[in-house]
């Protein structure tokens, strides 16, 4: 929990926030950073063309992987039971 020291006779003081980290342009990677990190350990590639979007090769089994914001959505061309089967070695 972050605590605020507020100084006596200033309690209904309004501050202004100069800078935030939501609408940065560095707030997507910073967001996105430790996501990716596992994802990679997992041997997922990252597409070049959307940074949204990974994709995985074991084996016979390909899976694909969509991270949008707090968003995941997890597939595979061999059916939901595979996806399934994925998500559990995640976890």
């Amino acid at each position: 929990m972050c605590s605020l020291a507020i100084a006596a006779g200033k309690e209904n003081w309004i501050c202004k926030l100069n800078k935030a980290l939501y609408g940065t342009p560095i707030s997507g990677n910073r967001r996105h950073r430790k996501p990716v990190e596992t994802l990679n350990s997992l041997n997922y590639c990252r597409s070049v063309a959307d940074h949204c979007f990974f994709n995985r090769n074991k084996g016979k089994d390909t899976y694909m992987l969509i991270l949008y914001v707090h968003d995941v959505i997890v597939t595979s061309l061999h059916g939901r039971k595979q996806a399934e089967k994925q998500l559990e070695e995640m976890s």
